[in-house]
């Protein structure tokens, strides 16, 4: 389908800026052509129609993206230490007596790797 007044790449496939157009026509983009235009990341298709994510968008993936990657690497640093079965019996044996000296010890190590996993990924 041609859109004889809209033009969302330049000859290079690269995009045009958000909400910006031309008179030159161009047949509507594809998947293809938007992934060949190295923003795939930032585009929301309404159904078969594509359109560039807003700067309030971006900022939630973003975030999101930040929090899964925070997420993720406070569990590899626990694992570095303890095994998930590790985990559950400490947290068993805290359940049963929360001065539990092996409980504590584990509490701390946790508190220590959010600590650095907060810093590597926001910053200090």
């Amino acid at each position: 389908m041609e859109y004889p007044t809209q033009r969302f790449f330049n000859e290079q496939h690269k995009p045009l800026k958000a909400g910006v157009t031309t008179s030159i026509s161009l047949a509507t983009p594809t998947y293809e052509d938007w992934c060949k235009s190295g923003c795939e990341d930032q585009v929301k298709w309404d159904g078969d129609t594509p359109r560039f994510l807003n700067a309030e968008e971006l900022a939630v993936i973003e975030a999101e993206r930040k929090l899964n990657e925070y997420n993720q690497l406070v569990v590899e640093k626990i694992r570095l230490k303890y095994t998930q079965n590790d985990e559950f019996a400490l947290i068993a044996d805290g359940i049963a007596d929360s001065t539990n000296a092996a409980y504590v010890a584990y509490r701390a190590y946790v508190a220590q790797c959010k600590v650095e996993a907060h810093n590597e990924v926001y910053g200090s």
